[in-house]
């Protein structure tokens, strides 16, 4: 996978080298998904997140940029993946990279990576992350049981003083939902050559007992299309079909203090490379066990113990064998000094382990072998100086593996001048630690580089909030420079070196709104616009488009029937003006859900009966995106053109 980068590159030229390229939060019990949509008129005021600070906070009060997905709006949209829900999100653009299928989550513009190193996933806030890469999350963004998620909240901007290496321009916390008596669902869909699917959801609670599971599987339609072959294009086009299947389980269990979770996912998808066509099949393991306790009526402590194994397998050239994984430990606490000031802090702990092993024209290599540790401690302070205004300051210092400690810290403002107005001023320092491979990876093409610095990113935000009842809107600048990007760079004919090499500044402005006009009526919508430029004063050089815009508008009422629409538009990406493949082009994907209960028609036999249709890229106009990891050569498919299928769905309730 190294060797098929690093020859992208070479012909890219190593001049544009640069181009080419939690800890459990006290997540407080949420509430029952409300029967009646029109309770959702109060839903702004009472949303609480805890990803930024580690308390409960009000989303407008909280300390950093943020932007929290509902149950309300998933169930309004739809979407059959975690990839589909988040490409609704705000300052969010969803991307690929070459060998790769759907795995890059770009924040606020930042894809300066062919893989997702610049984010990082928790899971009811425990990090997840994959460490030979650094950052590739096909499977989760496909397989994730979306079904079991009660909210997303998605920090859009640096997290590292709370969570460590890879909360680099972002962090997303998947929230899965807590039982409130017996309740659960069955849904099955597809159509004749479209999508087929299933899924379910259980929860119980009998007093302290709590139980969560989930499953989930899915076949996206085939979509035959004409490549040109990447890397070394010739005069023969070729035809492969493109699919994605996914499947997942996940399940969690708490009796008062003591909790314990566990997921498998797997992704498989077909890729194409110098005119070979083969299948990968990315997996993920996570598994966390966790004891909160209250040593004092103001003292929260949390122990974790997390660990994610990821792996890659592909069945042609380069017939690759990814293996890595992760153990993290941590100490958390989270402690109100008084009624105007309060502290989280903790340590955190980690041993990576990862093999890389690849297969050309029969000779067997192993590319990457090795271990790491590292360790960090951690400590946010918040002190209300006035009751209007809030003051933050922060710093993590972590020690990984051989490089010299290094320290990120953090400091802003939230003022709250009068009712439903705030105004934030944030600054925070990120880092991402080399991954093993860049470290550690010794083949014919590519070496690694033991005295590599962590990635650093310094980030400013400036924003004005506005929030009530039925109306929650913000505008914010943001301007982060990153230093220390790693790449690879020429040593020698045919040869690169990872190496620490010039930066990026990526700026802009970001808008977001949503609003409950009316009882059951939603409409919500954002906008993005950035800019980017290198050290050399180089513009527009990622392959993010420096527009875009969302926009949904839904209704749901208490009788069970749901309909949304929603477009995402994605403005055009600078460059590729010679590809053979078809150029990225600004475009609209525009999806459409629509629920229907039964029971208006049935009878009350049929309450917990519907019926509902979801439509994909409805416009019919197939997506390429960049093939990033070749520089501006190429492209490859990504949006296969119209999809629509169909569902029935089953679902109990008993408090």
């Amino acid at each position: 996978m190294n060797a098929i980068r690093v020859a992208g590159l070479m012909i890219c030229g190593a001049s544009s080298c640069l181009t080419a390229m939690g800890q459990n939060a006290a997540v407080p019990k949420s509430a029952p998904v409300p029967e009646d949509p029109s309770t959702s008129l109060e839903s702004l005021l009472r949303t609480k997140v805890v990803t930024a600070s580690r308390f409960a906070d009000n989303l407008a009060d909280t300390p950093g940029v943020m932007t929290v997905v509902t149950r309300d709006e998933i169930d309004r949209f739809g979407g059959l993946t975690l990839r589909e829900i988040l490409s609704r999100v705000s300052g969010l653009d969803m991307s690929t990279g070459i060998f790769t299928d759907h795995t890059i989550v770009a924040v606020r513009g930042d894809q300066a990576k062919a893989t997702g190193v610049h984010v990082l996933f928790l899971i009811n806030g425990r990090p997840t992350r994959e460490v030979l890469e650094g950052g590739v999350m096909t499977e989760l963004l496909e397989s994730f049981p979306v079904g079991i998620l009660d909210r997303v909240e998605v920090i859009e901007g640096p997290g590292s003083v709370l969570y460590g290496s890879n909360a680099y321009s972002g962090v997303i916390n998947l929230v899965t939902r807590k039982a409130e008596g017996r309740s659960g669902g069955v849904r099955a869909f597809g159509t004749g050559a479209g999508p087929t699917g299933a899924s379910a959801e259980g929860l119980y609670r009998r007093g302290d007992l709590n139980l969560v599971g989930a499953v989930q599987f899915h076949q996206d339609s085939r979509w035959s299309t004409p490549v040109w072959p990447l890397l070394f294009p010739d005069s023969v086009r070729q035809t492969y079909s493109l699919y994605d299947k996914s499947r997942s389980v996940f399940a969690e269990a708490s009796y008062k203090g003591l909790t314990m979770m566990a997921s498998t996912m797997e992704s498989r998808s077909p890729y194409e490379v110098t005119g070979s066509i083969g299948e990968n099949r990315w997996s993920r393991t996570f598994a966390d066990i966790g004891y909160d306790w209250k040593p004092g009526k103001h003292w929260e402590m949390r122990v974790h113990a997390t660990y994610t194994g990821t792996g890659l397998e592909s069945s042609s050239y380069p017939i690759v064998n990814l293996k890595g994984r992760e153990l993290e430990l941590d100490w958390t606490n989270s402690v109100e000094l008084s009624e105007r000031t309060r502290v989280a802090f903790g340590t955190i702990y980690a041993f990576q382990h990862g093999r890389s092993d690849s297969t050309v024209s029969g000779v067997a290599t192993t590319e990457t072998i090795g271990s790491r540790s590292s360790a960090a401690a951690y400590i946010q302070l918040e002190h209300r100086l006035t009751d209007g205004l809030k003051l933050i300051g922060g710093f993590q210092a972590n020690k990984v593996d051989d490089i010299p400690v290094h320290s990120v810290p953090r400091a802003g403002l939230v003022w709250n001048p009068q009712a439903h107005w705030f105004v934030k001023a944030l600054y925070g320092r990120a880092f991402r630690a080399p991954s093993l491979n860049e470290v550690r990876i010794q083949d014919a093409n590519v070496h690694g580089n033991l005295y590599l610095l962590p990635e650093e990113s310094s980030t400013f935000d400036f924003g004005v909030i506005y929030q009530a009842n039925r109306l929650q809107t913000s505008v914010n600048y943001f301007r982060s420079q990153q230093r220390n990007e790693i790449e690879p760079v020429s040593i020698g004919t045919s040869l690169f070196q990872y190496q620490n090499i010039g930066g990026l500044r990526i700026a802009g402005f970001q808008w977001e709104s949503k609003y409950y006009f009316r009882p059951r009526f939603l409409a919500e919508g954002s906008m993005l616009y950035q800019t980017n430029s290198d050290a050399s004063g180089n513009h527009q050089i990622l392959p993010t488009p420096g527009f875009g815009a969302k926009a949904g508008v839904s209704y749901a009422d208490k009788q069970g029937w749901t309909l949304g629409l929603f477009d995402v538009y994605s403005g055009l990406v600078p460059g590729f003006a010679s590809t053979p493949n078809p150029k990225p082009s600004a475009h609209h994907l525009l999806t459409a859900h629509l629920r229907l209960g039964l029971e208006r028609y049935l009878g009350s036999s049929a309450k917990r009966v519907a019926l509902f249709a979801h439509g994909d890229n409805l416009a019919n106009r197939p997506v390429w995106q960049p093939a990033w990891g070749y520089g501006s050569f190429t492209t490859q498919p990504m949006e296969r053109g119209r999809t629509i299928y169909y569902g029935l769905e089953f679902s109990f309730k008993r408090e």
